[in-house]
C-alpha cells in the first residue's frame, strides 16, 4: 500500500512539472529537456526509479530513441 501511494505520489510531481512547464509550440528538442527534467525530479526523489530514462521520440519524420543515465542528468 505504501509503495503504491510513494509511487503515486512520484508521477504527481513529475506530471506537475510537465503541466506547469508545457508550453504550446514546444520544439521537441525543448519537450525532450522538459520531459528529462520532470523524470530527473522523480529519480532524484525515489533511489527505486531507477538509473536513467528512456526517451521515444515520434515525429512526422519518424522515431528515435534514446538513453540518459543518471550521471548525465546531474545526479
Amino acid at each position: 500500500q505504501m509503495i503504491m501511494e510513494l509511487l503515486e505520489l512520484e508521477c504527481l510531481l513529475s506530471i506537475g512539472i510537465l503541466e506547469a512547464e508545457y508550453k504550446p509550440g514546444m520544439t521537441v528538442a525543448a519537450g525532450e529537456k522538459l520531459v528529462e527534467k520532470a523524470i530527473r525530479n522523480s529519480i532524484s526523489r525515489d533511489v527505486m526509479s531507477g538509473n536513467g530514462i528512456d526517451i521515444l521520440t515520434i515525429t512526422k519524420d519518424g522515431a528515435k530513441e534514446k538513453y540518459l543515465e543518471v550521471k548525465e542528468l546531474g545526479e
